[in-house]
């Protein structure tokens, strides 16, 4: 058989969990600082998300506390808005993270001499 190409070697993908597990904090702000500077949605809903906060500051005490939490009615729709924003948020960020990684395979796929 004739020798393979570059792109066909097997690629040493040791401890590439860990490299990736240990780059996740920095990818996962940066993917914020991003969408932080370039959506005005992502930024809308950011805002909208702290303005609850601040009229209702029983929302982060229910998100973050085990003790027990007495809602109004206007309390347990504030949650719950807040709740489906926070979805949006992650939504947003799991879809720049899946383009990134796009980006990121289209470059390394041409450096190695595949496309």
């Amino acid at each position: 058989m004739g020798a393979k190409k570059q792109w066909q070697q097997p690629i040493p993908c040791k401890n590439i969990v860990e490299r990736i597990s240990g780059c996740y904090v920095e990818i996962d702000n940066e993917v914020s600082n991003v969408l932080s500077q370039t959506s005005s949605e992502y930024i809308a809903i950011q805002d909208e998300m702290g303005a609850i906060e601040k009229e209702y500051p029983t929302v982060l005490r229910f998100l973050d506390s085990k003790d027990e939490i007495h809602l109004t009615a206007e309390e347990h729709e504030a949650i719950l808005r807040y709740r489906s924003l926070q979805t949006d948020i992650e939504s947003m960020e799991r879809l720049q993270i899946y383009h990134q990684g796009h980006i990121d395979e289209y470059a390394y796929l041409k450096r190695i001499g595949a496309l």
